[in-house]
């Protein structure tokens, strides 16, 4: 469910949950939302559920509503994150505003300043933290322990249903600014489930500063996350080793930081902490902190299981659309050409392929060859490729000059992708009565040409991927195919795929193949290849897609061509 995070002039923050199909904001008592604002109008904006979620409506109020800093005019669709401005007041949609959290180095050393103990002592109820009670001058309260033992289960009651991560981490916030003295909170969680941390959530207490920074000691997260230790910097300003870095953390009277950490091991910190005029955190919040950690640890494991499962299954539905649209491009049939035989195959990888070929009878006596390869996966890059096969079959069978085809085939990639696609092309157009080729080659890998004997020659490169630079030109190469020639067009996934040993499949095992199956027709070679690929790489999946073409041209000369 989305949420509202409503940010007051001169009040506290707060939110609320969208349930409503229409929330009404304004001045006016009887709105969802009243804001005690003289900017602000007696009936000001609504947020309406629409069929793709809600949209921001202004109610022609006086001063306008704002949307990321642009007043609007119409009914506005909402992305999370988006912030509305209704007079002096911001609200965000669906996120909340997070203060800037920045990471210092102190110039202390780490064993001079502060009290640590091992977190899964706390949990364990070990003598140590009895043992750190003392050290801290304080005495083992029973009513302090059942307090904390109480908060534990309720927060254990507030965090069973299962929420996004973003909703389950505010909602540890809210749980820690209720039962904790503090005056920042922050969460720092692996990104991704691993690797370094990163803050997924901030909180200051009181009044919202657009400005406000949280400053954090690297040396207390390092020791909270990298040796699993419950910190406790009691009273910084009573300290003198913690003089310097109590100057460096801006004026922090108090700080705890705690591992979020269950069975499993450490997945991020929790760090809180109170200014000067504040006073100081006590044994008693360390534990309570530690506690609460360890619960929420688990529930944001199992956020971040659902949530990886929900991606993966919206994946599985994309790359299952993505399949069909590729299959859909390829050739249902491939065209008669006497004199010639034809064959090829597509294996994607995972589902879905980047791969596309085509041969096509551009009219009497030509036919056209294409292989193509596109730098992404899943539907978008479909999607281009099928807009590609649409545009380049309405302009060949046009008789369009081949050089201009690829340039404005290389403007249309370059207008329909981001800076990131690319696509590497090879186009031929063959003479079905003297073999005679013209083509261009995209970037794509160099097509092999095998000759009687089985010698193999390269067909160049003609320019660049398709994409990589708007009205670029150009070249077109010629070759001939002749009498009892093959012609092998292939994407790098052939010849990339590598064996147990790291080793490449290349060119020449490609070569190779064809070479002895050359006086085979067109079918058994592609067999004999995907056969022969199968055996080198063994039985682990495929890392790119493969496809191969296979053109051989008869040793002899058709019966109608010898008038006969």
């Amino acid at each position: 469910m989305a949420r509202l995070y409503i940010y007051p002039e001169g009040s506290p923050p707060r939110k609320i949950e969208l349930e409503a199909a229409c929330v009404t904001v304004g001045r006016g008592r009887d709105n969802d939302i009243v804001l005690a604002d003289p900017a602000c109008s007696s009936r000001h904006a609504t947020i309406e559920r629409g069929e793709q979620g809600y949209l921001l409506r202004d109610l022609g109020s006086k001063n306008g509503t704002l949307l990321n800093g642009r007043r609007i005019k119409s009914p506005v669709a909402l992305s999370e994150g988006d912030e509305i401005f209704v007079g002096a007041a911001t609200i965000v949609y669906d996120r909340p505003r997070m203060p800037r959290v920045t990471i210092v180095d102190p110039p202390v050393k780490e064993a001079e300043s502060g009290t640590s103990i091992p977190y899964r002592a706390i949990l364990d109820r070990a003598p140590a933290v009895d043992e750190l009670t003392t050290s801290l001058g304080a005495v083992v309260d029973l009513d302090e322990a059942n307090r904390i033992l109480h908060v534990v289960i309720q927060v254990s009651e507030t965090l069973v249903a299962h929420k996004p991560l973003k909703d389950l981490l505010e909602d540890l916030m809210d749980l820690v600014a209720a039962y904790l003295p503090m005056d920042q909170c922050v969460i720092m969680l692996q990104a991704g489930g691993q690797g370094p941390l990163v803050t997924q959530a901030a909180r200051i207490r009181g009044k919202w500063s657009p400005d406000g920074n949280i400053h954090v000691s690297r040396t207390i997260v390092a020791r909270a996350y990298e040796k699993h230790l419950a910190v406790l910097l009691a009273d910084t300003a009573a300290d003198p080793r913690a003089k310097e870095e109590s100057i460096i953390l801006k004026k922090i009277r108090s700080a705890l930081c705690v591992p979020i950490g269950d069975e499993e091991g450490v997945h991020g910190v929790l760090y809180a902490d109170r200014h000067e005029q504040s006073g100081s955190f006590t044994a008693a919040h360390l534990r309570l902190l530690t506690l609460l950690a360890s619960t929420a640890a688990v529930k944001i494991r199992e956020a971040r299981q659902v949530d990886a499962l929900v991606k993966a299954r919206e994946l599985e539905r994309e790359l299952a659309v993505a399949a069909e649209i590729w299959r859909g491009l390829l050739p249902r049939a491939l065209p008669e050409c006497e004199g010639f035989g034809m064959a090829a195959r597509a294996v994607p990888c995972h589902q879905v392929g980047g791969d596309y070929y085509d041969l096509m009878a551009l009219g009497p006596g030509r036919i056209g060859l294409t292989v193509a390869d596109v730098s992404g996966k899943g539907v978008g890059a479909a999607l281009l490729m099928a807009s590609l096969r649409a545009w380049l079959r309405v302009v060949l069978l046009n008789g369009t000059d081949l050089a201009a085809v690829a340039s404005k085939l290389d403007d249309f990639v370059h207008e329909s992708s981001d800076s990131h696609t690319f696509i590497t092309f090879f186009f031929a157009e063959l003479d079905r009565e003297t073999g005679g080729l013209k083509f261009v080659n995209a970037g794509h890998n160099p097509p092999l040409v095998l000759d009687r004997d089985g010698a193999a020659r390269e067909l160049p490169s003609t320019g660049l991927g398709l994409g990589m630079l708007p009205g670029y030109h150009y070249e077109i190469g010629t070759a001939v195919l002749g009498p009892g020639e093959i012609l092998v067009l292939y994407t790098d996934g052939i010849t990339e795929s590598r064996n147990p040993q790291e080793e490449e499949f290349g060119t020449e095992r490609l070569a190779a193949i064809v070479r002895a199956e050359r006086e085979k027709d067109a079918s058994a070679i592609v067999e004999s290849v995907f056969h022969g690929l199968a055996e080198f790489a063994g039985c682990g999946d495929p890392y790119d897609d493969r496809t191969l073409v296979i053109v051989k041209r008869s040793p002899t000369e058709p019966r109608s061509r010898r008038g006969d």
